[in-house]
């Protein structure tokens, strides 16, 4: 019997980065043992965190879309928090601007 096991990795991201988040989504789709797991954008939805926690917990990898606007995103700070008191690898992914600008 051949197991479909895909490690889940959640990604954190700011709503404002959306166009960052399809092109990460789309790179970890295409590689057949990862499953993005990304919880719903914060003004689309109730219960969002509990959706964001369960995302978390599920998942084996972290990582966070670190930009100008994820850098003082209440929500991204939130997930990194959860992630690391999960004790998750968490990975981040920094904008070059960001890195250029300070």
């Amino acid at each position: 019997m051949i197991m479909n096991l895909k490690i889940p990795i959640f990604l954190s991201y700011s709503s404002d980065d959306k166009k960052k988040l399809e092109i990460l989504t789309k790179l970890i789709s295409d590689i057949p043992y990862f499953e993005p797991v990304i919880a719903p954008d914060a003004r689309t939805t109730k219960y969002l965190p509990e959706k964001v926690k369960s995302g978390i917990i599920r998942s084996d990898i972290f990582i966070v879309i670190f930009t100008k606007y994820s850098e003082f995103n209440k929500w991204v700070n939130q997930e990194i928090g959860i992630a690391y008191a999960l004790d998750k690898p968490i990975y981040t992914l920094i904008d070059e601007n960001l890195l250029k600008n300070g």
